[in-house]
């Protein structure tokens, strides 16, 4: 028993090292790089209705800025307005993390930025990273009579065309519940202490790097891909959107947004050469795409098969089919549907229902060089989208323009430079 106790005393000790050391490396590593912590969903928790929401009280960093909720869980720059709002207009947005305002700090988000150029207008920012349409319509429907907003601004498109897996884990209640009751259970919160452990979480990390512990699944045929919300739930979830908002006398404004220009250029150009039937020249450019950017090569895979199966060769399509590695994550893989083709869905929607509509595809790819990555911008970015939101807002409810005179055009971004 002596030798068991002094054993089990040796192990804890030795564990305890080890911990300190791993936390004074973390926290060395973490000052050297500048990386976000560890856990970078601490601003979250699981929610059976919407997946998952922003965490009531939280501060931290969310996006590569500090970011502070209250206890309600909306932006503390808007709990004021909230509740003192009788004599201005109100705004609210929903949309993903480009709303939430990823890229920037809160105040340089577009939606700040808009309502800065606005007089007798609060903007209520309920955008939420890795959100999608059907995320979007359901907080919508438990916010429109609370907030009682005079306009509803919509942006979604990015999060809709991840693939998930398996395909029934598409977006919808039975998944959301699924996931709530799976991070409740006692794995869920062995894992959750096991998060707050540095040695674990640096421990993983190498076992990550030596190929130990993999951060992709197996080889998949993105040809049985399916979106977290597919090309007929898109268009109900918007149409919805704009129906809930009727029913309060509410207008809709929706906002279109692209994937980064540059990033996706390969893929969009092998897409342009197959439509005008230069197979040759298609096949190029999406290979070069399946090799290039993550979060484009399995959307360029999949077009590679279309244009293998067009030129007959039934084989080759079956063998580049086949991805050696699928990401993943709790908001989804990577994209398996086109940016043009949900984009025109929102169009769609948006004459059928007479709602606004604001190109601000068009807005960035004037300005390429303001996105950071697959799909979200800097504050130059947020600027220029909310300089033009301030004056379709000002158009459809009457209130007037500040008219601030136009920023610098931003910085020119090589070509290929991420």
């Amino acid at each position: 028993m002596k030798k068991l106790s002094f054993s089990f005393v040796v192990f804890v000790s030795a564990l305890l090292v080890l911990e300190m050391l791993a936390r004074i490396a973390g926290t060395i590593d973490e000052d050297i790089s500048e990386r976000a912590p560890a856990n970078a969903d601490a601003w979250m928790r699981y929610s059976p209705i919407v997946g998952w929401e922003r965490r009531p009280g939280y501060e931290g960093d969310v996006g590569g800025a500090e970011r502070a909720f209250d206890d309600a869980g909306y932006f503390t720059a808007d709990s004021d307005e909230i509740t003192n709002s009788f004599d201005r207009k109100k705004v609210v947005f929903i949309g993903d993390s480009n709303t939430f305002g990823w890229g920037a700090p809160t105040p340089a988000s577009f939606v700040e930025v808009a309502e800065k150029l606005l007089p007798n207008v609060d903007a209520i920012n309920l955008g939420v990273v890795g959100y999608s349409s059907h995320q979007g319509r359901v907080l919508l429907e438990k916010q429109l009579p609370l907030l009682e907003p005079d306009l509803v601004v919509v942006s979604f498109n990015f999060n809709d065309r991840r693939y998930v897996l398996p395909p029934q884990a598409a977006d919808g209640p039975a998944e959301f519940q699924r996931a709530y009751e799976g991070s409740r259970n006692s794995l869920a919160g062995l894992m959750g202490f096991l998060e707050t452990s540095h040695f674990y979480r640096g421990l993983r990390r190498v076992m990550r790097k030596v190929g130990l512990v993999p951060q992709y699944v197996g080889e998949v045929d993105v040809t049985r891909l399916e979106p977290r919300v597919d090309e007929d739930a898109y268009r109900s979830n918007l149409a919805q959107i704009g129906s809930q908002a009727e029913r309060f006398g509410i207008p809709v404004l929706f906002v279109l947004l692209r994937d980064d220009p540059i990033q996706s250029d390969h893929l969009k150009r092998g897409i342009a050469s197959l439509e005008n039937r230069d197979y040759d020249l298609a096949i190029a450019y999406l290979r070069a795409a399946t090799n290039s950017h993550m979060m484009f090569r399995d959307l360029a895979r999949l077009y590679l098969v279309r244009t293998y199966e067009l030129k007959g060769d039934e084989e080759k399509a079956a063998e580049v089919a086949l991805a050696p590695s699928i990401y993943r994550s709790f908001t989804g893989g990577t994209l398996i549907r086109s940016d043009v083709e949900y984009n025109e869905i929102m169009r769609q929607v948006a004459a059928e229902s007479d709602a606004a509509l604001l190109d601000g595809a068009a807005v960035l790819e004037e300005h390429p060089s303001v996105f950071v990555d697959f799909c979200h911008f800097d504050a130059d970015g947020h600027r220029l989208l909310g300089e033009r939101l301030a004056e379709r807002i000002s158009e459809i409810l009457g209130v007037g323009n500040l008219g601030s005179t136009r920023s610098p055009e931003p910085r020119r971004r090589a070509p290929g430079a991420l």
